[in-house]
């Protein structure tokens, strides 16, 4: 009895965790970022300067494409999504060594009011180096050895 009763509870959850996830994007509203803070560790990317773009686009289909794709992929791909979308896509990019660190960097250029943001950062590492930002308008980015995380800047 206790095992039907855990195994419903735990399908539950599962169904819910599913529908919760589906179409996420669709519920992402119009970013808008002011300023970053960006910090790396010194032992980042296995001690190797990374490249961190801030993309902003300006189109569903191109939201839902370019959020699926890995760092890697991103990065393989840029100059051309760039060439085929030019009024559809801005990016701001850093590039930074371990241990540096980047305060208050104004975010300044960006025409019209984008659909979504996405951070996408060069690791060597597997993994998809890729966070989708939320309504976050100050960011604290901060590169650690094998991934990165994206916080709102506390004032």
């Amino acid at each position: 009895m206790q095992l039907n009763k855990f195994n419903s509870i735990l399908s539950v959850v599962c169904a819910l965790t599913f529908l919760s996830s589906c179409d996420t994007l669709s519920k992402i509203q119009n970013v808008w970022v002011d300023s970053v803070d960006i910090t790396v560790d010194r032992d980042a990317n296995n001690d190797s300067a990374t490249s961190i773009d801030l993309v902003f686009l300006f189109k569903k289909e191109l939201v839902d494409e370019v959020s699926k794709l890995t760092s890697h992929d991103y990065y393989r791909r840029v100059d051309q999504l760039v060439r085929d979308n030019p009024k559809l896509i801005q990016i701001v990019r850093w590039e930074l060594a371990p241990g540096q660190y980047l305060p208050n960097e104004k975010i300044k250029g960006v025409e019209g009011t984008p659909l979504a943001g996405i951070i996408f950062a060069s690791y060597s590492t597997p993994g998809d180096h890729r966070v989708i930002l939320g309504l976050q308008r100050n960011l604290d980015i901060h590169l650690m050895a094998n991934d990165f995380f994206v916080s709102e800047k506390l004032k």
